[in-house]
This record gives structure tokens, sequence and C-alpha cells, in this order.
């Protein structure tokens, strides 16, 4: 179950992302928000699949619930935006 929403939640992060102009290539920062910290190896697994190695610099935080009873994980990504300087050349967003 972990890592069929660890797959749909990057897969909602490249359509977040491109909404915006850029790609999860441009990513600086990810943090993972989880119930079961123990699932880490199941985002190890999502994420080396998915990404080869690792992309940017990634945080797990153990969470006690999310937003929906059903739901495992959400990410927060950090993207830069391409050819955007300054404070607009990074763009905060959340996935489930």
């Amino acid at each position: 179950m972990m890592e069929r929403q660890m797959w749909a939640t990057d897969a909602n992060a490249v359509k977040s992302s491109a909404r915006f102009g850029a790609t999860l290539d441009t990513a600086v920062q990810e943090r993972l928000h989880v119930l079961v910290v123990a699932a880490l190896a199941a985002a190890g697994n999502v994420r080396s699949q998915a990404c080869g190695t690792p992309r940017c610099a990634s945080n797990l935080v153990g969470v006690a619930r999310l937003a929906f009873p059903e739901q495992l994980v959400e990410i927060t990504f950090r993207v830069t935006l391409p050819g955007a300087r300054g404070e607009a050349a990074v763009v905060n967003f959340q996935v489930r």
C-alpha cells in the first residue's frame, strides 16, 4: 500500500511541478511526511526506481496523522524554476 501511494504521489508531483514550468529534476529538497517511519524501506525503493540516484536533499518526518484517513504519505517539494532568480527561483508544493 505504501509503495502504491508513493508512486501515485510521485506522479502527482510530476504534474504539479509541470504547472510551474519545472520538473522534479530541478527539485532541491523533498520532505516526506509518513505515518509509519518503518515505511522508509518502501520510500527508498520507490525513490531509487523513480529517480535513480538521489536528486536532492530529502527528509523523512514521522507524523501522527495526515489529511485523509487512508493517506500514508505526503511529500513537500521545493523546485527551482527555469530562468527565475532570487526568491522567485524556488516554489514549494505538497502532493498526496
